[in-house]
């Protein structure tokens, strides 16, 4: 599935119904509407590496508010997309119990697989709780 670029093609990517955000210097926003699938995922990751690849870190911002089914295609593609990259904190939005679990087994491959052990994974009810954690993560790493 090819991204459609929106007004913005610099940093905002529409692939499907999902949307993926860079946020200059460091923070991926993803907003997932509606069922994920392999292909997706995979396009999604793809899109999203020529923001993130060579990153001395990045921030991952996950709106799972209006997702729907995540497929086991999805998954792995997901964790696949984190390969050599400098992860630092996933902030989730929205997500379900159920959903935490699949963003939290998915967090946990990445940390295995790619060996992003300073990369926590949080849940938030709001985007603006997500944002402030994330800014209290970067200050934290600045002032290591």
């Amino acid at each position: 599935m090819a991204p459609a670029r929106t007004e913005d093609a610099s940093s905002e990517i529409r692939i499907g119904a999902h949307r993926f955000r860079w946020e200059p210097p460091d923070l991926v926003h993803l907003v997932y509407f509606g069922d994920l699938d392999g292909p997706t995922s995979v396009a999604l990751s793809e899109a999203s590496r020529r923001f993130t690849l060579g990153k001395p870190r990045v921030f991952l911002l996950v709106d799972m508010s209006k997702i729907g089914r995540v497929s086991r295609e999805a998954r792995s593609a997901s964790a696949e997309g984190g390969k050599d990259l400098a992860l630092r904190g996933t902030a989730v939005v929205g997500a379900s119990a159920h959903l935490r679990i699949l963003a939290s087994l998915v967090s946990r491959a990445i940390s295995l697989l790619y060996g992003a052990a300073d990369n926590p994974t949080q849940f938030f009810e709001t985007e603006a709780e997500a944002r402030a954690w994330i800014a209290e993560r970067r200050r934290e790493l600045d002032a290591r």
